[in-house]
Parts: structure tokens; C-alpha cells; sequence
């Protein structure tokens, strides 16, 4: 197989007085073509060139030196069996599920696995861990991290021939997210992600490095603040600004939230704990259940107020207003303003004139919003659930979520009851991009070779790739404008200290206190350090003198901050105490070295059975 065949033969009864030299094999297509020969000087002999799927018939004949024989009979007639390329590499969390898949093939099909790099292979069979071992998909239940590097192939054989695959790779990566759920992109290529479960916002360099913008890892809450020392409950959509500042959906809180460049939250509309419709400004606006977000080119931010069934207008200055839908009131009637209805309006994005797209996910629908706030339908059929492709109401969706619109104006939907990555061009006609209707996985190739599993979140680069919060599947995806999607490989990053501690001077017998505030994946561990030894016993992110300080406390203080991915050294900080003699200058910087400490993916599980079906279940809200 595999567009060769290797045939084995009988030496003839007399060499004809001469040694032989050389035998000549012939295939011979049946039902005409051009024969194909391979020569050997013993069986068996392999020809390559072969057609697969194409019956062949071989003669043998025989040489010396006095010429060549006649040739041997033919043998029956044998059909290469067909075979697929198998998809890509595939990129897997631990947890989770991943498969791999081929196209259908002609002839039995057998799936293997190798541990040890190939070396060795193994016939698999159904059971817990596998599916589908005699299908063209395999698929691979319940991965974990001992399947790091597994090498997988599939062998064909029809008519006692066997072609063999080359083998894909299966890489088991760190659950660095547990429901990921909006994401942005900006112009250096970072990525920030919305972690509904996590309570968290991240921030992924171009590079691949994951560490956490601002929010505390698995505690919900609704203070301001740096960092950690933020909380949020249930983030969810989320918008760049001009500045690379973030406006935050924080759906359970009922709020918007700003975000800086270094993780500082403030509130910027609505109030924690106090939900509604109602319009005013700032913490005086209520909202019920705000999920996506979009901001314009003037700096106006629109929001769907999910359960409100509502837009909502949110100026620079934290005006709010609703710009269509009547709060409390859904369907999905096309009309101005307030005359309109949506039902669970959820993903938002806007063009460069400001109108507005929106997936209206309880009834099914694409709905285009002018500035004005004219609503019309751009594609679907109310109340009708599908994945049919077409213009208009022949196109159907299932719980469409997450949008985003590129320089041409075409329109790109996470159909997340169809867990695919739909496209609608600028003339209204939509197409599947990527992914198989209905069918939830994780696997990496082209179109619907791709598989994902409820995908959310969707933003656009300056190239055309599109990034997806696959949530389900708890990962990010990269989706080329072809349709070729690849997993995202992250790489968690050790801690960064963002407020260093400061020099002090005191009088003896007062209280010094060195702090310092770092952000990264939790959970982090702190020692401080006099003079580059550790000091028992101080082990938070704060250290005082136990007794006042003494001229024995003058010195050079830092503070190593260790998480799963290595430990930060911070700079140094001088204690000086009035009447002692300064500690020698230390001009020591903070640095980055390899350490561990337990995982943020330690506490992965607990999370996601707590969120994994929230869509299911929570009825505040269906989320992104």
C-alpha cells in the first residue's frame, strides 16, 4: 500500500544453464494504463509508483546472461487500499479530550499508539481512554499528562496489503484557563482573555506567555484595586482601548470595569449587588446582566444587557443610556429603538461607521443596530436552530455568541451551539469557516477537520487570523482566513512585581514595614531576605521588624516571590534607623529564575465542575 506494493515470488525450476542476475516485476492497472517495473536480484521486490485505490496485476520474469524469460503468470488482480492523510499534530489539555482523524478509507482501518517515540507500536482498542480505534476518528477520553508525546498512526489493509500513516504527535499542555470566555488582541499581537471560572483577567505575550493582568485566581468579589488584589465575578466580554486599557464586562457584578495596562480595576458603571435597567451615569446606571462589549471610534462603549434584552450606550464620560430593545421585554422584532425586541442578546462588535452587529443567541439570529439605533435582522430565522449555510433566512444558527467584524465588513460568529466559526461575507451570504456542526472536540486541521467545543469569544488581528476562546475546551484557538486552526501553546510565566519595596528611615524603636505587590499565577509564596539570607518565618507579601527597629535591622531588604514557573527576586530596600550606620548600597535588580510551587492548574477541577455547564444551569444568565 501507500502507492507501492511489495511482491514476493518463487525462483524458477531451471536458471537455463546460467546464474541469474536480475528479476523484473510488472504491474499491470486493470482496465488499462501504464504498466510499472521494479528489478531485484531476489524476491521480494518492491514497486513503487502505484495508484492507490487502483487494481493492479504482477508478472514476474527472470534474467541471465544469455536474456530474459518469459513471464510467470499473472496473479490475481489486488486493489491498494485507500488511505487519508492524517490531521495535524495535535495540542491537548489535561482533563480534557482531543482526537485525531483521517478521511475515510478504503479498507479496514486499525489505530496504534507509540510511547517511546515511535519505537514500538501498539494496536489499540475501545475502552475508557479510546473511541472509535477501527473508524477514520480516533478519539482520545479523559488525556492526561503521562500522554504527553504519544505518537498515534493508523494502518489500512485491504486484499492483505497494509499501508501505514505517518504519525501525529499528541502534546499535553498545563490547564492554564479554566473557561475562557472573551478575547482580545492588540496591535503587538498580545492577547487578553476574560477567565469566567478563574475570576481573573490574563494577559498572553506574543510569545505565548500567560500571566495574570488583574483579578484574584478562583475568588469572586467586586473590589477595585491592583492586581490580586482585584476582584471580579464572572468577567466576560471585553474591549481594547486606544491606550491598551481594557472595559471589562463583569456579568454577575453587574458592572463595567476599567482595567489599566498594569492591572489597576475601577468601577466605571454600575453597581455590585444592585441590578436593573435604569439609566444615569456612572454607579447611578443599573445594569442586570451586562456580557458584551464594543467600543466605537468616538470612545462610546455598547453593551448587551443579556436578560435585560437590551443595547445599552455607554459614553466616555460613563453616560448610559439604552439605544434599542425595551428592558424586560424579548422577541425579535426588527424596528427602531425602543420598538425592537431581542431575546438574550449576547456577542457585540461594530464597524469603522458605527453600527453595530449583535447575536441575538435566545432566538437564533444575527441583528444589525445603526447608531441610531435601527435594528435589523442580517441573517438567520427567528426562533429556528441550525447550521445551515445561505443568504439571509436560509442561513440558520445555534446559540450564536461571540463577533467580530474585519476591514471588509465581513462578520464572524462563534455558533456555539454548533460549536463552529461561522462567516458572514459583507453581502450577507454565510459560510462555515471552520469546525463540524454539532460535533464537540478538540482537534487542529483545516475547515471542518477542525473541531471545538462551544466557542465564545472571537477577536481579529491586523492579518486576518481570528482568535477563539474555545471555552468549553478551555483553550485559545488561531483560525488563519482560510480556515486552518491550531491550539495555542502557553507558557506560564513567573511572577512580576509590579510595586517594589521602598528605603525607610525611621527613629530607633519605630515600625518599618517593606511590602511589595507582584501579579502572576497564583497560588505565589514570598520569603524576604536580609542581606540575601532568608529571614525566618516571613513568608508574606509584607515584613515588619518583629520588636521596632534597632541598629541590628539596618540592612538591605528583598523579597522572592515564587509561583509554579519561577521566583522573582525584587530590588532592594534600605532600612535605615537615625543613629546607625548605613547598610553598604545594593544596587541589585529584580530577576526571574526557575522555582516551583503548587499549580493555578492545581485547582482546575474543583472549577470546572463548579462552571463547566453553567450555560446549563445558572438561570442569570447564558453566557457568551
Amino acid at each position: 500500500g501507500n502507492t507501492q506494493a511489495v511482491v514476493s515470488f518463487t525462483a524458477p525450476a531451471s536458471n537455463g544453464g546460467a546464474a541469474i542476475t536480475s528479476y523484473t516485476i510488472t504491474a499491470t492497472p486493470v482496465g488499462g494504463g501504464s504498466a510499472v517495473t521494479a528489478s531485484g536480484s531476489t524476491s521480494p521486490i518492491t514497486v513503487t509508483g502505484l495508484t492507490n485505490g487502483t487494481s493492479y496485476t504482477f508478472t514476474v520474469t527472470a534474467t541471465n546472461s544469455a536474456g530474459t524469460g518469459s513471464a510467470s503468470n499473472a496473479s490475481s488482480a489486488i486493489t491498494l487500499p485507500v488511505f487519508n492523510a492524517l490531521t495535524a499534530n495535535q495540542n491537548a489539555i489535561a482533563g480534557k479530550s482531543a482526537a485525531f482523524m483521517t478521511g475515510v478509507n478504503l479498507g479496514s482501518t486499525q489505530w496504534q499508539v507509540s510511547i517511546d517515540g515511535g519505537v514500538t507500536w501498539t494496536n489499540l482498542t475501545n475502552n475508557s481512554t479510546y473511541d472509535g480505534v477501527t473508524t477514520n476518528v480516533l478519539e482520545i477520553l479523559g488525556i492526561t499528562t503521562a500522554m504527553n508525546k504519544n505518537r498515534y498512526r493508523y494502518q489500512v489493509t485491504l486484499n492483505n496489503q497494509t499501508t501505514t500513516s505517518a504519525a501525529s504527535v499528541l502534546t499535553v499542555g498545563t490547564a492554564f484557563l479554566l473557561l475562557p470566555v472573551g478575547v482580545q488582541v492588540d496591535a503587538a499581537g498580545n492577547l487578553y482573555v476574560s477567565d469566567a471560572a478563574g475570576q481573573t483577567v490574563r494577559k498572553i505575550s506574543n510569545d505565548f506567555k500567560i500571566s495574570t493582568l488583574a483579578g484574584h485566581a478562583l475568588n469572586q468579589g467586586s473590589t477595585d484595586g491592583v492586581a490580586a488584589t482585584a476582584k471580579f465575578n464572572e468577567p466576560s466580554g471585553l474591549v481594547l482601548n486606544t491606550d491598551n486599557s481594557l472595559m471589562l464586562a463583569d456579568t454577575s457584578n453587574a458592572t463595567l470595569r476599567q482595567i489599566s495596562t498594569i492591572g489597576t480595576v475601577n468601577t466605571f458603571a454600575g453597581t455590585s449587588g444592585s441590578k436593573g435597567s435604569t439609566d444615569a451615569t456612572g454607579t447611578a446606571a443599573r445594569f442586570s446582566t451586562p456580557i458584551g462589549i464594543t467600543r466605537d471610534g468616538s470612545g462610546n462603549y455598547y453593551v448587551t444587557d443579556q436578560t435585560s434584552h437590551t443595547i445599552r450606550k455607554i459614553s466616555a464620560s460613563g453616560i448610559v443610556t439604552t439605544l434599542a430593545g425595551t428592558a424586560g421585554q424579548s422577541g425579535s422584532v426588527d424596528g427602531p429603538g425602543a420598538a425592537a425586541r431581542f431575546n438574550l442578546p449576547t456577542g457585540i462588535t461594530s464597524n469603522a461607521q458605527g453600527d453595530l452587529y449583535v447575536s441575538d443567541l435566545g432566538s437564533h439570529l444575527i441583528r444589525k443596530v445603526t447608531a441610531a439605533g435601527a435594528v435589523s435582522t442580517l441573517a438567520g430565522q427567528a426562533g429556528v436552530s441550525g447550521s445551515a449555510d445561505g443568504s439571509g433566512t436560509a442561513a440558520l444558527f445555534f446559540k450564536p455568541a461571540g463577533l467580530a467584524i474585519d476591514s471588509t465588513g465581513n462578520v464572524y460568529v462563534a455558533d456555539m451551539g454548533n460549536s463552529t466559526l461561522r462567516k458572514i461575507s459583507a453581502s450577507g451570504v454565510v459560510s462555515t469557516l471552520a469546525g463540524l456542526p454539532t460535533i464537540d472536540g478538540l482537534m487542529d486541521g483545516a475547515g471542518s477537520n477542525a473541531w471545538f467545543a462551544e466557542p465564545e469569544g472571537l477577536t481579529l488581528d491586523s492579518a486576518g487570523n481570528i482568535y477563539v476562546a474555545d471555552t468549553a475546551n478551555a483553550v485559545l484557538r488561531k483560525v488563519t482566513p482560510e480556515g486552518l486552526v491550531t491550539t495555542l501553546a502557553l507558557v506560564g510565566t513567573a511572577p512580576q512585581i509590579i510595586t517594589q519595596p521602598v528605603s525607610i528611615t525611621i527613629n530607633s524603636g519605630g515600625k518599618a514595614t517593606f511590602s511589595v505587590l507582584a501579579i502572576g499565577d497564583a497560588p505565589m509564596s514570598y520569603q524576604w531576605k536580609k542581606e540575601d539570607t532568608n529571614i525566618p518565618g516571613m513568608l508574606t507579601s509584607s515584613y515588619s521588624p518583629a520588636f521596632g527597629a534597632t541598629s541590628a535591622d539596618v540592612g538591605n531588604y528583598t523579597v522572592a516571590v515564587t509561583n509554579e514557573y519561577g521566583t522573582t527576586l525584587s530590588n532592594a530596600a534600605t532600612l535605615t534607623v537615625n543613629g546607625s550606620a548605613p547598610a553598604s548600597p545594593n544596587t541589585r535588580t529584580s530577576r526571574s529564575t526557575g522555582g516551583g510551587a503548587p499549580s493555578y492548574g492545581f485547582f482546575a477541577l474543583l472549577a470546572l465542575l463548579a462552571w463547566r455547564r453553567r450555560a446549563r444551569c445558572n438561570s442569570k444568565r447564558t453566557p457568551l
